[in-house]
């Protein structure tokens, strides 16, 4: 579990919580949250793993929120939030992402959009493989994040691709040898598939390249969407891709809501968005002006 410690707000700003005046967050990044300590309307406290704890005015989840009410305790959510953790959700992923040098990706057809590949039109068969652990034929979702300006450098691509957390969980605590391994079949599966469809000789070009699974993340899911930032607690709040209704769009938009009401910096007005067709058809436009 990540939990963000944010101090009192203060010029429209919160500062996240350091070690000391002048120290950075090093030493705190990476403790897994074991207890939440809760009074009431209000979260008093964290204890990681490792002994510490923590304190803050305001406390933000990034983490799983299924795992992170059996850590504060299922007994203390009211049913009405309790209700939508138990619900069944989405499939999460395998995400690769490889820094790439000496090419343009444009000029192999990516840009500002995202790129779906399918290896069969049977997507109910190409999920029941992806859950089974077989990524013979499957889909694969492609990003160029760093296509969205034209700065010049290093360029990152991104490839995903559904996956089951319990698989993957279950592989880790049986044998960690082997979960490193089926993290790496699954990348150089689709690599394979983007030098054979898009990009010939990408490995040649690889300069760095991560890999992560569901319990890299312990996400069980969803890969976008489904709660709002509010919990029983005053101080306490969920921000990650769980937030929001399906899709980036909700998951991105419950994030700015949720800083508009922490910091009172109020730079958009939700009831002044687009409508949904109005905004498609901008983005289309965009989409063939950059194409």
């Amino acid at each position: 579990m990540t939990l963000s410690l944010l101090n009192p707000i203060t010029n429209g700003a919160a500062a996240p919580v350091v070690a000391g005046p002048g120290q950075d967050n090093v030493g705190y990044r990476r403790k897994e949250v074991t207890q939440v300590q809760t009074s009431g309307e209000y979260v008093d406290q964290v204890v990681t793993r490792d002994g510490r704890r923590f304190t803050a005015p305001t406390l933000i989840c990034n983490g799983d929120p299924r795992k992170m009410m059996e850590t504060i305790g299922r007994h203390k959510f009211p049913y009405s939030y309790l209700q939508p953790l138990q619900d069944d959700c989405s499939l999460t992923a395998v995400t690769c992402y490889l820094g790439i040098g000496g090419i343009d990706l444009r000029d192999y057809g990516f840009g500002r959009h995202n790129t779906w590949h399918l290896e069969q039109w049977d997507m109910n068969r190409t999920w029941d493989e992806a859950m089974g652990g077989d990524w013979s034929r499957p889909w694969m979702y492609m990003a160029t994040p760093t296509l969205q300006t034209d700065e010049p450098g290093t360029q990152m691509l991104e490839l995903a691709t559904a996956a089951n957390y319990d698989f993957f969980y279950g592989l880790k605590q049986l044998n960690a040898g082997d979960y490193r391994r089926k993290k790496m079949e699954v990348e150089n599966r689709l690599i394979d598939l983007v030098e054979a469809h898009y990009v010939p000789n990408l490995r040649k070009h690889i300069k760095l390249h991560l890999t992560g699974s569901p319990s890299t993340r312990e996400a069980r899911g969803p890969a976008y969407g489904r709660l709002k930032s509010r919990t029983p607690w005053q101080n306490f709040f969920w921000c990650s891709a769980t937030n929001g209704y399906p899709g980036v769009n909700g998951t991105v938009g419950t994030g700015m809501q949720l800083y508009m009401e922490l910091t009172g910096d109020h730079f958009w007005n939700p009831a002044q968005a687009p409508e949904s067709n109005s905004l498609a058809g901008s983005l289309r436009q965009i989409s063939l002006s950059t194409a």
